[in-house]
Formats: structure tokens, sequence, C-alpha cells
């Protein structure tokens, strides 16, 4: 398997294991307190979503032979945009808990960075 369809393999499992940690700690806190919840799940999404864009970006939409440096420049400027647009949607809709929202955000940021590595080492023996 070359270094690509190997990199896509971890995004994938990576970005799985995120939506369903999300899915489940929304559901766990829902049980508590819907606004707390809503706000984690807006929180992590406002980091999540514009993950998702620059990995979809670079690993599947576009010819990932083709890397350069000034493509992640503008993916990362992509990025940092969205996760703005996201987070000033959200606080006009919504009505915010700001710390549960941050602590979503900065948990998104955490398994974003983190879990492509765990999964690398996890799954390194397939």
């Amino acid at each position: 398997m070359n270094i690509v369809r190997k990199t896509q393999r971890k995004y994938k499992i990576s970005l799985i294991i995120e939506t369903v940690l999300f899915i489940s700690i929304f559901f766990l806190v829902y049980i508590q307190n819907v606004e707390m919840a809503r706000s984690f799940l807006v929180g992590a999404m406002s980091a999540f979503f514009p993950f998702l864009f620059f990995v979809a970006l670079f690993f599947f939409v576009k010819n990932p032979q083709k890397m350069n440096i000034k493509r992640l420049y503008i993916g990362e400027a992509l990025k940092l945009l969205l996760t703005v647009a996201f987070i000033i949607l959200f606080f006009e809709l919504f009505k915010i808990n700001f710390i549960v929202f941050f602590v979503g955000y900065f948990i998104s940021i955490l398994l974003n960075n983190l879990l492509p590595f765990i999964v690398e080492k996890s799954y390194s023996h397939f």
C-alpha cells in the first residue's frame, strides 16, 4: 500500500473515531442538560468541520500526489477562515455556554492532532 493510501486510511479511521466520540459525548451530556450538550457539539463542530474540509481537500478531492507548500498554506488559511465563520455563526444562532463551547472546541483540536498518530501506531501492523 502506498503512502497516500495509508494516509487516506489513517484519516478516514481518525475521522470516524472522532465523530463517534462527539456523538457519544453529546448524548451523554444531553441526558443531563440540553443547552450544555448543544454548546459542546457546536464548539466541537467549529474545529471539526474546518479540519474535515482541510483533510478532504488534501487527501481525497485534489490529487494528493501533487502536494506543495503553497497549497498547504492556502488550505490552512481556508481552515482558519472557516473556523472563524463557524464560531461567529454559532454565537449568533445559538444561546451558548461559552465554557462548554470551548471545551468542545479544544477537545476537537486535540483529537484532530492526536488521533492520526494514535491510529497510525495502533494500525501499523495492518
